[in-house]
C-alpha cells in the first residue's frame, strides 16, 4: 500500500483451513522502560558573630550564635514506551527470461506455522495457470515439527501419572531433567494425563512425587521443511473452501512416508536382543524417508473434429480421470493415510523404499518396486562411500582397504579384517593404497560372513 510493505498473505493451517489475512515477515518489539531516582539531603549549621560593646567604662564582647538547617528531597520518575515494527519483504514472484521466453512463478499461499511457501503458480506453453501445492511433513508427523512448542517447558508435577494436558507439554523423545537428579531421562510415551520415562539404559524410571521436570531437548526435530507430497493441477486448490485438495484437473502427484523406527546397526558389536535406550541406539528419534509413491492412473484424452480428422486437445488433455489424495486431514490432528487407501485409491504405487540407514544418517540400502536392491558401504569412520552395488543387498556386499583402521572406535563386523588382524596391518608393503596386512609364511588371514538375515531380522 503506497510505499509500505504488505505482509498480509494467504496461509494454510494444519487442519486444512485457509486464512486470507495472515501476517508473515512482521516483527513487533514492544518495550516499556520505567525508572525512578530519589535524592535526599540535609545539613545543620550555625552562624557565629562577634559584637563589641562598651557599658560605661567596661568593654564587653558578645558572640551571638544563630543555628541554621536545610533539607532537600528530590525524586525523578520516567516511563518510556518504545514500539518497533520490522517489515520484511516477501518474495512474491520470480520471472526468468531466456531466449525470448518468459517463465513466471508466483507464491500464493504459505504455511501458517512456519511461513514456508506451500502453493505456487506458474504458466505452461499455452499461458494457462499451473498450480503446485506442497504438503509439509509436520502436518503428518508431529515429531518432525518445530521444537519451539515445548523446548524449555518447566512443570512442577505431583506425579507423572497425573499431569493435566500432558500431550500439550510433552512428546515422545523429549529429553528432560528432573529436580534432585543429575542424569537426564527420555519421554517414552505420552497419554492424555500421564507420561512414562526411561533412563539411558532403557529402564522405566518413576521420579519421586512433587518434582520439577524441564524439557532440555524437544522430541520434535525441526524438520518442518521436509515434504510428504505434492499435487500439481490446472485448478487453484484453494478455490475449495475448507479443503486445500483439488480433486479435479490434477496433472501429477507424489507422496512420501517417513519413519523413526529403525533396526539396530549391529556393526559395532551391539546386541539387538539386549535392552537399551532406543533414542541412544538410534532406533527411534531419527525421522527419515522410507517410501516414495506416485499416482498412476488413466489420463483424459479428448478428440474433436470430423470423423476423418479427430485431433486431441493437447491444451487440456493429460489430467487424471479421477484422483484420490494420499494424505487426508484428521480434524485438526496429524494428517493420516486413509486406512482403505488400497481399496479406494489403488493407483498409488510405491516407487522406492529405503530399507537401511547407517547410524550416521547415510542411506545404505534401498529397493525399487520390482524388488531390485541397491546398496553402499561407508568407510573412514562411516563418512565416505567405499563401494556401491546394484542388484545386491547390503549384507551381500563388502569392501575393505586396510587404510582406515585407525579411524573411529568401532571394529566393523560387516566386512572387515580389522577386528581379527588390526595388529598385522603394516605400511612397509602396499599395493594400491599405503597399507596391507602382513601374513607370515605358513599362516593365513581369512574371515567368514553369513549372507543370511540375522535371527529376528535385527541386523545384517
Amino acid at each position: 500500500r503506497g510505499n509500505k510493505l504488505v505482509n498480509e498473505v494467504v496461509s494454510i493451517n494444519k487442519d486444512g483451513s485457509i486464512d486470507n489475512k495472515s501476517l508473515v515477515g512482521l516483527d513487533y518489539d514492544f518495550i516499556n522502560d520505567m525508572r525512578e531516582q530519589s535524592n535526599y539531603g540535609g545539613s545543620i549549621g550555625a552562624q557565629v558573630n562577634l559584637y563589641a560593646m562598651v557599658f560605661g567604662i567596661f568593654p564587653a564582647v558578645i558572640p551571638p550564635v544563630w543555628p541554621t538547617s536545610s533539607v532537600e528531597n528530590t525524586r525523578f520518575r520516567s516511563v518510556v514506551t518504545t514500539k518497533v515494527i520490522n517489515h520484511y519483504g516477501l518474495l512474491e514472484e520470480t520471472i526468468a527470461y531466456k531466449d525470448g521466453s518468459i517463465v513466471s512463478t508466483k507464491n500464493l499461499a504459505y504455511d501458517a506455522e512456519t511461513g514456508e511457501v506451500l502453493l505456487t503458480k506458474t504458466v505452461n506453453d499455452f499461458n494457462d495457470d499451473v498450480y503446485n501445492l506442497n504438503y509439509p511433513a509436520h502436518w503428518a508427523y508431529n515429531g518432525m515439527g518445530p521444537a519451539y512448542k515445548n523446548l524449555g517447558v518447566k512443570l512442577n508435577i505431583g506425579s507423572i501419572n497425573s499431569i493435566a494436558n500432558a500431550s500439550k507439554y510433552f512428546v515422545k523423545g523429549d529429553e528432560v531433567i528432573i529436580s534432585g537428579q543429575t542424569d537426564k531421562y527420555w519421554v517414552n510415551s505420552v497419554g492424555t494425563s500421564q507420561i512414562t520415562l526411561i533412563d539411558n539404559m532403557g529402564i522405566n524410571y518413576i521420579p519421586a512425587a512433587n518434582v520439577t521436570i524441564k524439557v532440555i531437548r524437544s522430541g520434535r526435530r525441526n524438520q518442518q521443511s521436509a515434504s510428504i507430497g505434492s499435487v500439481t493441477s490446472l485448478n487453484n486448490p484453494l478455490n475449495m473452501v475448507g479443503n486445500v485438495i483439488q480433486t479435479a484437473n490434477v496433472i501429477n502427484s507424489n507422496a512420501n512416508e517417513y519413519s523413526e523406527n529403525w533396526r539396530i546397526f549391529c556393526e559395532c558389536g551391539l546386541n539387538p536382543k539386549l535392552p537399551g535406550n532406543p533414542y541412544l541406539l538410534g532406533t527411534k528419534g531419527n525421522w527419515r524417508p522410507i517410501k516414495s509413491y506416485l499416482y498412476l492412473n488413466e489420463r483424459t484424452q479428448t478428440q474433436s473434429g470430423t470423423a476423418s480428422n479427430k485431433n486431441t486437445n493437447i491444451r487440456k488433455d493429460g489430467t487424471y480421470v479421477n484422483f484420490d489424495p494420499f494424505w487426508k486431514s484428521n480434524s485438526g490432528n496429524d494428517w493420516l493415510i486413509p486406512t482403505d487407501l488400497a481399496t479406494t485409491a489403488p493407483k498409488w504405487t510405491w516407487t522406492s523404499m529405503i530399507s537401511e540407514y547407517s547410524p550416521y544418517g547415510f542411506e545404505i540400502e534401498n529397493k525399487d518396486a520390482l524388488n531390485r536392491y541397491s546398496s553402499a558401504n561407508y568407510g573412514y569412520n562411516h563418512a565416505l562411500p567405499t563401494s556401491v552395488a546394484s542388484n545386491a543387498k547390503y549384507r551381500e556386499i563388502g569392501a575393505d582397504n586396510f587404510e582406515d583402521y585407525e579411524l573411529g572406535p568401532c571394529d566393523d563386523t560387516h566386512f572387515s579384517f580389522r577386528k581379527l588382524f588390526k595388529a598385522s596391518v603394516t605400511n612397509t608393503e602396499s599395493h594400491t593404497g599405503k597399507k596391507s596386512i602382513k601374513v607370515n609364511a605358513g599362516s593365513s588371514a581369512s574371515m567368514r560372513k553369513s549372507l543370511k538375515d540375522c535371527p529376528g531380522g535385527d541386523c545384517n
